[in-house]
């Protein structure tokens, strides 16, 4: 699966994680060790400012939309 996501996604690997994944969170108070972050961007809410808190908090890997990756194991 980690290897189909960039693809799937149409974006590329800055690094790629040394952790399992376990799962997908789109809640930074809510991510669980080896969970992919999903930082979303809606009308209240921008999740590119909690990927420093995701992955502090276990994160394994966090998947933004933005064009310059803020740290470790992004998808962009």
């Amino acid at each position: 699966m980690i290897s189909s996501l960039a693809k799937w996604t149409g974006g590329s690997w800055t690094t790629l994680p040394a952790a399992s994944v376990r799962g997908f969170c789109f809640d930074s108070r809510k991510v669980s060790e080896g969970d992919i972050f999903v930082a979303l961007k809606s009308e209240r809410a921008d999740g590119h400012n909690y990927v420093e808190k995701a992955l502090e908090s276990g994160a394994c890997l966090s998947l933004i939309h933005i064009s310059e990756p803020t740290r470790r194991y992004a998808i962009s």
